[in-house]
């Protein structure tokens, strides 16, 4: 006998009860099937949820500025220089690029950046900062460090991340161009240079080479926490300078070296560096601050 009364059989109930049939398992236990209509209303529920994440990345807690030199005859506008400050910035970071082609690259001065550089790095007014180096710009982060060393005004310099630096470039300028061509460039005044933002040869005075002779470039000590990243097939700026800085700090135990199979732009090692410079700042945030 029934306990429950029978409720009156339409056309509906038999179409729901093959439904049942043909969306259950061989126990019997039902599962219901999605229409096209559920599947459209179950994805737009958590439309608001992906359009905030878009939004809203999440940021760092680490307040940190960041200031990127660019290397010889390049721009804000290079490749290198691009990643890294969207990275920055992905982050909430802050990252100034400046232009170094100061006051022109024709005119070129390694005095002028420098200025340049301390300047933004006054403009900071004491926040915490990162210098980041690419190549000629590498070794700018190494004499605004000594600069900054100098004036006793440091404190704020947290760290120093440097991308093939381009030291020892007095003693190379003979290897890169030839005796000869130091010849004619001191003979002449001006020399063509490729920029690879220009995307053509721009002439360059012969004072920016006479210019680098009142600088060191080589033998750098820092007592600052530095990561080096260089390509064991640079033809340019060898690894044997990089591994030499990293030798001459071996005591301090502030400088690492990193060594890339790749060469002089690191162009296929962006992402390693970059994941590298990242854990690199987090970690010393974790000591440090």
């Amino acid at each position: 006998m029934d306990l429950l009364p029978r409720k009156r059989s339409t056309g509906l109930g038999i179409c729901r009860l093959l439904d049942r049939r043909q969306n259950s398992d061989h126990k019997g236990r039902c599962f219901r099937q999605r229409s096209v209509r559920d599947s459209i209303d179950f994805i737009d529920q958590f439309k608001p949820l992906v359009r905030l994440r878009q939004a809203s990345p999440i940021k760092s807690k680490l307040n940190l500025n960041f200031l990127y030199l660019h290397g010889f005859a390049s721009s804000p506008q290079s490749r290198k220089a691009r990643f890294f400050k969207e990275k920055i910035e992905l982050n909430g970071w802050h990252c100034s690029v400046p232009d170094l082609n100061v006051p022109s690259f024709e005119e070129l001065s390694l005095a002028a950046q420098i200025d340049l550089s301390s300047e933004l790095i006054s403009q900071l007014n004491g926040k915490p900062f990162v210098l980041i180096g690419s190549s000629m710009g590498g070794l700018l982060a190494a004499l605004l460090e000594q600069s900054l060393r100098a004036k006793g005004s440091r404190a704020n310099l947290k760290a120093i991340i440097l991308l093939a630096p381009g030291f020892g470039i007095t003693k190379r300028w003979p290897q890169i161009i030839g005796q000869e061509g130091m010849d004619n460039w001191k003979r002449t005044g001006f020399r063509p240079f490729f920029h690879y933002c220009a995307n053509q040869e721009l002439p360059l005075h012969f004072a920016f080479a006479r210019d680098l002779e009142h600088y060191q470039t080589d033998n750098f000590k820092t007592d600052i926490p530095t990561i080096v990243f260089h390509g064991i097939d640079d033809q340019t700026v060898p690894i044997e300078h990089a591994r030499q800085f990293a030798q001459l700090n071996q005591s301090s135990k502030l400088v690492q070296l990193v060594e890339l199979n790749d060469g002089h732009e690191l162009a296929n090692s962006l992402d390693t560096i970059w994941l590298q410079s990242y854990q690199f700042t987090k970690a010393l945030h974790c000591q440090r601050y």
